[in-house]
């Protein structure tokens, strides 16, 4: 018969290699996360507890700080990568014309995001975007780093709210697990 050894016992023997492996795959998996949303890094928040019994703090912070990252990276692409979005303003009377079409409760869901990006511009209320995105996940993170990333925004600004919004909402994620483990 195998001798039962509890988790915390198990997990205080892990070599410092594997932990450092583990937090350097947290790390991937927030830069991939940034790029390919199926890999949804609320995902991981939720299972960071049980992967990682000891350090899911510190895998959540790491997978984070990977998101990040990839997200500053976009926003950077937007800010110096290419002419097509200076020239999405031509494309608005065409945008105008195909909401008419739409129900009345997404055209109202367009209008109000519109505004939301348009908060960016300033930046007590963009920062304000920015946290909520991060830490709510409305508006999508996705679209408000594109749009930060077009508008006015300083990169260390939007790096910063973002990431604490975004630590904000996976630590509580995952706090929420380890709290609810026996």
């Amino acid at each position: 018969m195998l001798p039962l050894v509890d988790a915390a016992e198990a997990a205080s023997s892990v070599p410092h290699w594997v932990i450092a492996a583990g937090l350097l795959g947290a790390f991937a998996f927030g830069v991939a996360s940034a790029f390919f949303p199926p890999l949804n890094a609320e995902i991981f928040a939720l299972a960071a507890p049980l992967a990682f019994p000891n350090q899911w703090l510190a895998a959540t912070v790491v997978m984070t700080l990977g998101l990040m990252g990839g997200k500053v990276s976009q926003f950077l692409m937007v800010r110096y990568g290419s002419d097509w979005w200076s020239n999405r303003r031509t494309e608005g009377e065409a945008r105008s014309k195909r909401e008419k079409d739409l129900p009345v409760w997404r055209r109202r869901l367009a209008q109000g995001s519109r505004y939301l990006i348009s908060l960016l511009d300033h930046r007590v209320a963009g920062g304000a975007v920015i946290f909520a995105s991060g830490a709510v996940g409305f508006p999508p993170l996705a679209l408000v780093t594109l749009a930060a990333g077009a508008r006015p925004v300083p990169v260390w600004w939007f790096a910063l709210v973002g990431t604490f919004g975004c630590l904000v909402r996976f630590v509580v994620t995952a706090a929420l697990v380890a709290w609810a483990l026996p």
